[in-house]
């Protein structure tokens, strides 16, 4: 065998390699993404359950609706601002999560882990109306 072929043989097991890590990078990911946006879901069906934004408790159907009408893609060119703490609580568990303001539409808000730096891709959007609205429960927060 040929030092050329040695070469070839070497590069197409590297790339090889680097195209099925990446590929178990992303399933992995959007696994535990789901996970997570699961959780969220099977809390807020449940009873007795609080949520709160910047500490403060809002009703469960308002957040359910605008949970429930949540997106994954949306047009670029915008980034989150204006992070706000989102608390999830039940009798048996408890989720935090941030929401950043959307830089261009002030009713989108980035859902991301509490746990993440708030860089790269959010878990989903969300879509609130002008009478619920994150910054409302949160103008006299330091949250």
């Amino acid at each position: 065998m040929s030092t050329y072929s040695k070469y070839k043989l070497k590069f197409i097991f590297i790339v090889v390699f680097i195209m099925i890590s990446s590929l178990l990078f992303v399933f992995f990911h959007l696994i535990i993404e789901d996970k997570k946006l699961s959780r969220i879901e099977d809390i807020v069906s449940g009873k007795d359950v609080m949520i709160k934004i910047c500490s403060t408790s809002i009703e469960k159907a308002s957040f359910q609706s605008v949970y429930e009408s949540r997106f994954s893609e949306k047009r670029s060119g915008s980034n989150p601002i204006n992070k706000y703490k989102l608390e999830i609580i039940s009798e048996n568990d408890e989720v935090k999560f941030f929401l950043g303001r959307d830089s261009r539409d002030q009713y989108v808000y980035w859902l991301y882990d509490f746990d993440s730096t708030m860089i790269g891709s959010p878990l989903a959007y969300l879509r609130f109306n002008e009478g619920f609205n994150p910054e409302i429960f949160c103008e006299n927060s330091s949250e």
